[in-house]
């Protein structure tokens, strides 16, 4: 039996297992205990925290709550009892009576200042939500006020409860909250604004005075028309007087007066601009004049510029949100097809480890039984064994999971897309680190062991070591001492690790050494359930 074991240990309050301390309401009663049987270890609980002031009826808003892992919840001859966890190991606390007031205080002042603890913002509506906890006593506290009120007492949650139905995995809590530190004042409704009264209507703008002759260009008397069938005043053509061809889109018909027949406009979109006599005294400038006024009513070519535009920006978006699917599509894809030829590789590499193993086992059984070794060397190194150009020192086996794949000598980025590999340690040393990505059929599920599963490695002399789940943690990835287990106080005989999902973190799985490794008898005799 493993050293491990004289952590402290406390039996689960039963009448309380459930309960939400440090003056705190929970919406589930505590009542008969259930059995411990009935109690599913392998899941995950979650918690509901409401911060909510009823004298001044408003949520409380802002600020941040903090959960840290007290204790897990262990089963030992079906009794059920609480473990201190790491950070808490060693604090002289007994955690006996539950309902003590002051034991989460007391807690908190035993709270290490690199403990590892989730801390989530609170909401506009005074709600915190914590899921996906692994089973056991959590201390909650508040790490950030909320804007106007004072920090609430710090309490523990007990996950699960115990209540007459059964086990309950799902808590919800209302704490008292703290002092307001101003006066706060539920807001008041807003009142209707005022319609807007309606506007003047703007007074037409007088007309533009008739513009004066400057040029040599224009005729010498600009208010009177020139009549193009007066036989005593020709025209020449291509003068302003007389324009071009009505055809020629260059040079649009000047405008006719008004009732006078004939004339005709260029095909398409048009606009009538007022006829003045100095539009008709001098063409160019009426045609300015009806340019601008037409830009102001919104005529013009087909396409516009500023419709144009929108659909240019509603096209271009349209494409992104396309490119966006195909890149999630397509990465899904590869994610897919990298953990399968990941599986296929390991699996490979394992059949190949069986058959050398069941030479090694041949050749050491021929002349003798297999015995148990009396003592460990923690010097002695590891064999290793060269699969396709990768060395192996053996094969790790989780039957709760169904999970058996070898395990490389040393981890590099370019192994573990073929297997996992030894981080740090070995065996003899009671040490042994092994890492893993999280593909599917390698490291993913071992967030879901629960304790005292178990698990053993089977190293290339053909002896096979037997462990059992201790603890199952989540650390942040800069946090290598805590990785490696360099303390006696925290040092586990074997620790199995991943990334998490997106890589913020790591899941660590903690194992002790349950007793001697035994010499396998055939690489067949591996263990299953």
């Amino acid at each position: 039996m493993s050293s491990h074991e004289t952590k402290q240990k406390q039996p689960v309050c039963r009448s309380s297992a459930g309960a939400v301390h440090g003056r705190v309401l929970c919406t589930a009663r505590a009542g008969s205990p259930a059995a411990s049987a009935n109690i599913d270890l392998s899941r995950t609980g979650s918690m509901d925290v409401t911060l909510y002031d009823h004298q001044n009826d408003v949520p409380l808003r802002g600020g941040a709550l903090t959960v840290y892992k007290v204790a897990d919840v262990a089963r030992t001859n079906g009794d059920l009892h609480f473990v201190y966890t790491a950070d808490f190991t060693g604090c002289g606390i007994a955690l006996g009576d539950l309902t003590d007031s002051t034991l989460a205080s007391r807690l908190e002042a035993k709270l290490p200042a690199r403990a590892a603890g989730t801390t989530h913002k609170i909401s506009e509506q005074g709600i915190v939500s914590f899921d996906a906890l692994p089973l056991g006593l959590y201390l909650v506290v508040q790490t950030e006020n909320s804007k106007g009120y004072e920090a609430i007492n710090s309490f523990l949650v007990s996950l699960p409860m115990a209540d007459e139905s059964g086990w309950l995995y799902t808590v919800d809590a209302t704490p008292k909250v703290g002092a307001p530190t101003q006066e706060v004042t539920p807001p008041e409704p807003e009142k209707p604004s005022e319609p807007d009264k309606p506007s003047e209507p703007e007074k037409p703008s007088e007309p533009d005075k008739p513009t004066q002759p400057g040029t040599p260009d224009e005729p010498d008397n600009p208010d009177m028309p020139v009549d193009p069938n007066d036989p005593n005043r020709p025209v020449s053509p291509g003068t302003p007087d007389n324009p071009v061809n009505p055809g020629n889109p260059d040079n649009p018909v000047a405008p006719r007066q008004p009732g006078q027949p004939g004339g005709s406009g260029p095909p398409g979109r048009q606009c009538t601009a007022p006829e003045r006599p100095a539009e008709l005294a001098h063409p160019v400038h009426g045609l300015q004049r009806r340019a601008a006024v037409c830009r102001r009513l919104g005529a013009g070519p087909k396409g516009d510029a500023g419709m144009n535009t929108k659909q240019k920006i509603g096209r271009a978006c349209m494409i992104v949100g396309i490119l966006l699917i195909l890149g999630a599509l397509a990465l899904l894809g590869y994610n897919q097809w990298d953990a399968n030829r990941a599986d296929k590789a390991s699996q490979d590499a394992l059949g190949k480890l069986e058959e050398t193993l069941t030479e090694t086992i041949e050749d050491k059984t021929k002349d003798e039984e297999p015995v148990v070794q009396p003592e460990l060397d923690p010097e002695q190194e590891m064999t290793v064994t060269d699969i396709d150009g990768w060395g192996y020192i053996g094969y790790l086996s989780i039957p709760s999971i169904g999970l058996e794949l070898p395990v490389m000598s040393e981890w590099s980025y370019a192994g573990l897309k073929v297997a996992p590999g030894r981080y740090s340690g070995s065996t003899y040393a009671d040490n042994m680190v092994v890492c893993a990505h999280n593909y599917a059929k390698h490291f993913s599920p071992i967030k879901w062991l629960a304790l005292g599963s178990e698990v053993y490695f089977t190293d290339m002399d053909g002896q096979r070591w037997s462990y059992e789940v201790s603890n199952v943690e989540t650390i942040q990835p800069t946090d290598i001492d805590k990785m490696i287990t360099a303390s006696d106080e925290d040092a586990w005989d074997l620790t199995l690790f991943t990334c998490t999902t997106g890589g913020r973190a790591r899941c660590a799985v903690r194992c002790t050494r349950t007793g001697y490794p035994v010499l396998e008898t055939s690489a067949a005799g591996r263990i299953t359930e």
